[in-house]
């Protein structure tokens, strides 16, 4: 198992819902049973690729390595634009895997959100494969602007 994947076991767990234990017990919110994790996935790049990247992990390894005495089963489920914020606010999932800036949005609407882990990446330029620790962003002004240095948008709107 790599680090990606021990960090992301680890957190989900202890992100896990306690109330009613790992049940099998209908949980009245969601319709499912309590012990059954449902982990909406952003596939940016589509359905396809989403199940093809993650199933194993989130499906199978998660299912297969979490402390049997939990009784936990993940399922992971494809999720887009459109219809990861209303999965959020109808709590048909239990977890969100996404990227930053949906996680941003998703921070700001619904209280109480917040990251339990965040992926450590790579990426390939050339032959070299360049491992990822943090994300970033970019702020565009209109070039007529006279914001230069990020400490000018403070207490702005």
């Amino acid at each position: 198992m790599d680090f990606t994947t021990a960090a992301a076991l680890l957190c989900l767990v202890l992100a896990l819902p306690a109330a009613h234990g790992y049940s099998d017990e209908i949980n009245p919110l969601t319709g499912r049973p309590y012990n059954h994790i449902m982990i909406g996935g952003l596939g940016i790049r589509g359905e396809e690729e989403l199940y093809k990247r993650w199933n194993a992990t989130f499906n199978e390894h998660l299912t297969a390595n979490v402390d049997s005495a939990l009784n936990l089963t993940f399922e992971l489920v494809h999720l887009n634009f459109n219809t990861i914020y209303d999965k959020v606010e109808t709590k048909s999932i239990d977890m969100v895997y996404t990227d930053p800036s949906v996680y941003a949005c998703l921070e700001r609407q619904y209280i109480g959100t917040r990251p339990v882990a965040s992926l450590l990446n790579q990426r390939k330029v050339g032959d070299t494969v360049y491992e990822l620790s943090e994300f970033y962003g970019t702020l565009i002004v209109r070039n007529d602007s006279n914001i230069t240095r990020i400490a000018e948008i403070v207490d702005k709107t």
